[in-house]
């Protein structure tokens, strides 16, 4: 069930009080092998009165605006979305995106692990009850999808018979998917902090990132080993947004107001939603889902903060 968003006028008083921090700093990243250097102009913290607003003479924050009208990372009234909820309103500080099946069309190949392994179980599951595992741990995927055929399978029993992900990652072709480059090359330009945040494991994603050539566009990465819990739980999500909040040197608070992340599945989504974040659900994949309970559906990264 979708959690509940959000509204866009509520909390202003934390956001405001996040650019505030942001505002009174002045940043220059650079990437020195895959990781981001943040340095501070001595000086530059301005004062905030006690109610969190910015103090007078408060420079403007010109590194999360694209300067164009037509690439200005905002909405305009009555500019809608692909599923006519609207597009993102605001300014982006964060953008987290999942890995298999956004950056990389990886899920795919996953299901092309995981058809022997079914056929081994005697059973031939529709294209539509295999996809229902993209963007989860299969801990309750698995049985669910092994319940509908009145089989009792465990994830663990699925997997033992399956051979590991990393070929993957590891050995098998991989391209970044169309138009991540240039979006990341955006938001990099417009300040924007970047991280990953996947139920992958950590050293594979960020082995493929290497081998697709985008490991120096994130500032992080959050795996499926780095976390207690999975998406569609919240905590991946919370976790991608206390990196980002140590990435800009700001606290936690209002930050996932000014957060947006791009899934390709029903899990990821209700992860997003759930940790506060606006949610672009991405259905320009190999393996497109019912991602219709985002904020906005894109078929396109391109679209993506457009």
């Amino acid at each position: 069930m979708r959690t509940k968003k959000r509204s866009n006028d509520t909390g202003w008083l934390a956001n405001t009080a996040v650019t505030c921090q942001v505002l009174a700093r002045v940043v220059h990243r650079v990437s020195r092998g895959g990781r981001r250097v943040t340095e501070r102009r001595p000086g530059a913290r301005e004062a905030m009165s006690a109610d969190g607003r910015c103090a007078a003479g408060t420079p403007t924050l010109r590194s999360t605006r694209f300067s164009s009208e037509g690439e200005r990372m905002g909405r305009d009234a009555g500019n809608v979305g692909a599923n006519g909820k609207g597009r993102w309103r605001g300014e982006a500080l964060l953008a987290l995106f999942d890995f298999d099946g956004t950056l990389c069309d990886t899920e795919i190949l996953g299901i092309g692990l995981d058809r022997p392994v079914y056929a081994s179980f005697g059973i031939n599951p529709t294209e539509e009850e295999m996809r229902s595992l993209c963007g989860t741990d299969g801990e309750e995927s698995i049985p669910a999808l092994f319940a509908r055929y009145g089989m009792d399978v465990s994830a663990d029993e699925f997997y033992a018979r399956r051979e590991p992900s990393d070929v993957i990652y590891e050995r098998m072709p991989l391209v970044p998917m169309t138009g991540a480059r240039e979006l990341l090359g955006r938001l990099a330009t417009h300040g924007v902090v970047c991280g990953v945040v996947s139920t992958t494991r950590h050293d594979l994603v960020e082995t493929a990132l290497r081998r697709i050539g985008l490991a120096g566009s994130f500032a992080f990465v959050v795996g499926g080993d780095d976390v207690s819990a999975h998406k569609p739980n919240p905590m991946p999500y919370l976790r991608g947004i206390e990196l980002g909040a140590r990435e800009l040197g700001v606290g936690t608070d209002g930050l996932a107001a000014r957060t947006v992340v791009v899934e390709d599945s029903p899990s990821g989504v209700a992860s997003g939603l759930a940790a506060g974040c606006y949610v672009y659900g991405f259905t320009g994949n190999s393996t497109p889902q019912d991602v219709g309970a985002a904020d906005e559906v894109v078929s396109s990264l391109e679209l993506v903060l457009a």
